[in-house]
């Protein structure tokens, strides 16, 4: 029998055999120095393809240089690394489209020359404030109505925006498009162009990883999400939120922290929007996903939610999208092949399968699912390969005036949240905290890049009797010198304009008034301003542990004001578990130099690890007691001092005369 076959599938076999199948097989190798491994049960020989797993791409290096594949008996097998495709996109601007107004709906109509290509259309306005609904109806050849889009929502109020309509599959037969943009509840918007986005017709799929919450963070008209992906090296594609408001319109950005140029920073992965909104009184609308096509450089990633004036966003959940990817190879055998990977020094594989990568996607394979991610028995550490250092030089502590115990959580990289204490008893700079085991430095990376934990105020009404009109509230802190940036309160009263401030009692540099001013703003709340949140920036940190919160009333009712916070940085170290020994916290000391650690050069491998979550041990240690049992020996000094003068002092009284009777 004769299969009448295509010349190019033929050549494409051929090539096929010769390099998958050669008479000559891959020797085996000990392949002692990768870490990990997945199982792939083969049931039948040929072409197979796997899906990597997101334990897959968290295991290898970013590029997949370290994949290897062994076959039962252990011999390699030559592979190829199939990643999503792109397909290719072509964009077409039509600058000034004909318009027209139509009773409540503005009307768009425009020729289609490739309808089957066309995927996506982005509405151009210069209008800054609006929110319309757009139907987008296609026209057949025998006149037939078939609709694309129904009634999707661009916008572009405070700040984001979405101007994007998403198309449905067009037949070839359709030959007009109709695009309407409904004014009925507001007037209408000049349209200064349209672009259209054609694409292969090419599946996008992604595939869902959830995000682990760590936690989140409000600072000033921004909420921050600490997300853990649970794996790195992810192909991300997008961002999806599960959020439970009603009603809102946010501009998000994805963030990730870098070590660059000795410090922590801030780089955008990705920008977007999300919405929930209401059409008219029975309809909805929502896009509570954005794009971002990115590596993801590690497992945790911030997330940050643009509020303005708005109230958070009560997030219950957040989903990251990954492209897959395929490893495929042929089995010449069956039973349990492996995929290995977990090592960073590899050099990348060069087989000739590289050169037929067209012609073995388009071959049929069965597809095989990998197990979990196991440790490999025969791993033996390279040779030479230098460890990340946990341990630095030795320390005396007993010029610091606190030392407090850590509780560890498991083994390797650590995160730890400075308490309040801590953050209170520091310096500004931060250059007196240590980490210590024994009397051994451990090496630490500081995160100290603006972020925020609010702490609830337990604030009590303190009039000023003397000041009918003025109303005033009492915020006792936890402890003085805590470096609160921001004060927040919450007003049941629905029609104001105040000005507010925020004080503290001036016993070091007497004013005529008492007073230490640490802030003040301008509080409006009216039909068009209905926001009942109120944020205080503080231009100066308090040195007291008692605040005053005080506004002129006039001769209006006194406000009425509750759950009354307080912002103060949030402060982390990163560092690893030593081997043998405990760890302790050590601050306090006004004459410690800021350590120097090499620790920093490798900051990305740091950042990249799975952390666990270390807690300082035991309540905040009481002033007297743990400074006195911690005191400096520039303290003790003048202390000693001051009883020598006052002993002089003493004596000196008893051997002058005595005034006359």
């Amino acid at each position: 029998m004769n299969l009448c076959l295509p010349r190019e599938f033929h050549l494409a076999f051929a090539l096929l055999w010769i390099v998958l199948w050669p008479s000559s097989p891959l020797t085996a190798a000990p392949f002692q120095e990768w870490q990990f491994q997945q199982a792939l049960e083969v049931e039948r020989g040929g072409m197979i393809r796997v899906s990597l797993t997101p334990e897959t791409f968290d295991r290898a290096r970013p590029d997949l240089a370290d994949l290897r594949v062994l076959d039962p008996s252990g011999v390699e097998s030559a592979f190829l690394i199939e990643r999503p495709e792109v397909p290719s996109r072509q964009t077409r601007l039509i600058s000034n489209p004909v318009s027209s107004l139509e009773g409540s709906q503005t009307r768009l109509r425009l020729p289609l020359t490739r309808p089957e290509m066309l995927r996506r259309l982005r509405i151009e306005t210069p209008a800054n404030d609006f929110l319309k609904a757009v139907t987008a109806v296609a026209l057949s050849r025998d006149g037939t109505a078939v609709t694309l889009a129904d009634r999707q929502v661009v916008y572009r109020r405070g700040g984001a925006e979405s101007l994007w309509v998403e198309l449905s599959s067009l037949q070839p037969t359709l030959t007009g498009l109709e695009i309407s943009l409904d004014d009925s509840r507001s007037r209408p918007i000049p349209i200064s162009s349209l672009t259209l986005v054609e694409a292969d017709p090419a599946s996008d799929i992604s595939l869902p990883v959830p995000a682990r919450i760590i936690d989140q963070s409000e600072g000033a008209g921004e909420t921050l999400i600490r997300l853990d992906l649970g794996a790195a090296s992810l192909p991300l594609h997008g961002i999806r939120l599960e959020v439970e408001d009603p009603v809102f319109i946010r501009q998000m950005k994805l963030l990730v922290r870098e070590w660059v140029n000795g410090d922590l920073k801030d780089r955008t992965l990705g920008l977007g929007s999300v919405h929930r909104v209401i059409l008219d009184d029975a309809a909805r609308a929502e896009s509570l996903q954005f794009p971002v096509e990115v590596i993801t450089p590690g497992r945790e990633l911030i997330l940050a939610i643009q509020n303005g004036d708005s109230p958070p966003l009560s997030v219950r959940g957040v989903t990251a999208l990954y492209q897959p990817t395929h490893l495929a190879f042929v089995a010449r055998t069956t039973g349990t092949h492996r995929i290995l990977s977990g090592h960073p020094g590899a050099a990348a594989p060069n087989y000739d399968v590289a050169g037929l990568a067209t012609q073995l996607r388009a071959a049929p394979g069965a597809r095989v699912a990998a197990g979990p991610v196991q440790p490999r028995p025969e791993y033996r550490p390279p040779l030479g390969l230098q460890g990340i250092p946990i341990l630095g030089g030795t320390l005396d502590p007993s010029s610091w005036r606190f030392r407090r115990p850590i509780t560890l959580q498991g083994t390797g990289v650590q995160r730890l949240d400075l308490p309040l204490h801590a953050l209170a008893e520091t310096r500004t700079d931060r250059g007196d905290i240590r980490l210590i085991s024994g009397d051994r430095q451990v090496l630490y990376l500081i995160d100290q890049n603006g972020y925020s934990r609010q702490l609830d105020i337990p604030a009590s009404s303190d009039p000023v009797a003397s000041k009918p009109k003025i109303s005033r509230w009492q915020l006792p802190l936890p402890h003085s010198h805590l470096p609160v940036t921001e004060v927040r309160c919450q007003a049941s009263t629905s029609l104001f304009d105040r000005d507010v401030r925020v004080y503290e009692a001036n016993r070091a540099n007497a004013t005529p008034s008492g007073q230490r001013e640490l802030g003040r703003a301008r509080w409006v709340r009216s039909p068009e301003r209905t926001n009942s949140w109120f944020s205080l920036m503080l231009s100066l940190p308090p040195q007291s542990s008692i605040l005053w919160l005080e506004t002129d009333n006039g001769d209006n009712a006194a406000l009425e004001l509750r759950n009354f916070r307080a912002l103060v940085p949030s402060i982390r170290l990163l560092f690893q578990s030593p081997d043998k020994g405990s760890v302790e916290l050590v601050y306090g000391n006004g004459q410690a130099h800021p350590p120097r650690y090499d620790l920093s050069l490798v900051a990305p491998r740091v950042l990249a690890a799975s952390k666990g979550e270390a807690k300082v041990e035991g309540a905040d240690p009481t002033t007297s007691t743990a400074r006195w049992s911690g005191m400096s020996v520039t303290t003790g000094f003048y202390a000693v001092l001051v009883l020598v003068v006052a002993g002089l002092l003493f004596v000196v009284s008893k051997l002058l005369p005595k005034p006359a009777a």
